[in-house]
């Protein structure tokens, strides 16, 4: 029986206990059968409550069921199709690097910029190279994951360089950190070769944040950066601004070639809007000019 089917029942007999609770009828046998109806109104209504619930439930938990069944429907479709064409192993590698991700990281922003530094320490070897690292990470999964939000500084050999290597800022969702707020709180290691920041934070299925990085290392005058993609990735843009007499160039280990906007030899932005793999790159490397002018051209930016 529907609710207000209950509900009506119960006012009825409600309405008739209330008539028939007068000092001349209250002793004849309307009471109790007035009494019995309004309990069995009661019950009636809050079965039909509970009833509902329970179908509601029901209805939430087999909807989640069959979105799982599905998704497993089409990663043994997908299995199945790649396993005439690829070995064990090689499903392996997809399934440790590609199909078992939780996020999905978006619109990663890195600005470099590389200045000459004078000082005995630098000896015309080294340049001071800085950067602001920014990206987006959503949560692809359908439940609440702990996910890992790591950079990893690669320090020079000559020690008295190593100091100045640091990491000076953090933004996680909006919550910034300095440098010495990361430092009191532990999250940065450092041995001889590496500085490591990490830490981690919560997100729910859907759930997308912003992580932005300001750092500082160490670099030769003729070196390079590779960056490594970790996860999935979609959109990335890099931009390094360099000075008179360095030439910069960038490839990509992808599919797609970088598209480059020249501005002049030693101040340049590369774009990549296609997806990346993890383990897939990005090199970004300089030269001076003179090197340069004796080297074979290699393409890029």
């Amino acid at each position: 029986m529907k609710a207000g089917k209950s509900s009506l029942l119960v006012f009825g007999a409600s309405e008739i206990t209330q008539y028939i609770n007068k000092e001349t009828i209250k002793d004849t046998l309307w009471m109790p059968v007035a009494t019995f109806v309004t309990g069995l109104g009661m019950t009636l209504m809050t079965a039909s409550v509970i009833s509902w619930m329970v179908d509601r439930v029901a209805r939430s938990y087999n909807a989640r069921k069959v979105a799982n069944e599905r998704q497993e429907i089409r990663d043994d479709v997908f299995r199945s199709i790649y396993a005439r064409f690829f070995s064990e192993k090689i499903l392996h590698e997809f399934d440790a690097t590609l199909f078992n991700s939780e996020v999905l990281k978006i619109d990663t922003r890195i600005e470099m910029e590389l200045t000459e530094k004078e000082g005995s320490e630098f000896q015309g070897e080294w340049l001071l190279v800085q950067y602001k690292h920014s990206y987006k990470i959503r949560n692809v999964t359908s439940g609440e994951i702990e996910h890992p939000i790591k950079l990893v500084l690669e320090l020079p050999l000559r020690n008295a360089l190593k100091g100045m290597c640091r990491i000076t800022r953090v933004e996680i969702q909006g919550e910034v950190y300095s440098g010495a707020d990361l430092e009191t709180q532990n999250l940065i290691t450092s041995c001889d070769d590496y500085k490591t920041l990490e830490t981690k934070r919560k997100l729910s299925s859907g759930e997308e944040i912003t992580v932005s990085f300001t750092y500082q290392t160490v670099k030769k005058i003729e070196d390079y950066e590779l960056i490594v993609m970790l996860v999935p990735t979609e959109n990335i843009a890099i931009t390094a601004k360099g000075f008179k007499g360095l030439t910069l160039k960038a490839d990509s280990n992808n599919s797609k070639r970088l598209t480059c906007r020249k501005y002049n030899d030693y101040d340049c932005e590369w774009q990549l809007n296609n997806g990346m793999l993890p383990f897939q790159s990005i090199a970004v490397w300089w030269k001076t000019s003179e090197i340069e002018q004796s080297s074979s051209e290699v393409d890029g930016c």
